[in-house]
């Protein structure tokens, strides 16, 4: 496998992640939060299918990703970035004892994540850096010589 369809799958499964995690919340909540965390089921709905719809709304963005790696940058980044961040929302809850561990190793997967996306982004950015130093010497003493050579005649 390679480097880009190892990136193509892993922005897949997160897509399928998300969806799962998204339309769960929707459609299941009850069960799903009853196992995961029972003392956060909410009395109304409506914040908890917001987030579920963003969530769904993310999973569409990293299929978007997993068809082309390169193009989309600025979605891998803000990927990685929510992901980090719904990890360390539900970790300040676990620490301040509001929730238990169940919700935590859900949201510990989101960090994974998180991590891979900015592997991602750096393999891309190695890939897109111009050669070596050495091009770049090289370059350098054909230019000294170039300018050697011309005050051997000016001389």
């Amino acid at each position: 496998m390679t480097r880009a369809d190892y990136h193509r799958q892993l922005f897949l499964s997160a897509a399928i992640f998300n969806w799962l995690v998204g339309f769960g919340f929707i459609f299941l909540y009850r069960p799903v939060l009853g196992v995961l965390a029972p003392e956060t089921l909410p009395q109304h709905t409506l914040f908890l299918h917001l987030f579920a719809v963003v969530v769904i709304c993310f999973g569409i963005s990293y299929l978007q990703i997993s068809r082309d790696c390169k193009r989309h940058p600025d979605l891998i980044k803000q990927g990685a970035l929510a992901k980090a961040a719904i990890f360390f929302m539900v970790f300040g809850y676990w620490l301040g004892e509001l929730i238990d561990w169940k919700l935590l190793s859900l949201a510990a997967v989101d960090l994974i994540y998180s991590l891979l996306f900015i592997e991602c982004l750096r393999y891309q950015r190695q890939q897109a850096a111009p050669a070596g130093p050495a091009t770049n010497n090289s370059a350098k003493s054909n230019n000294i010589e170039q300018i050697t050579e011309g005050s051997k005649h000016v001389i």
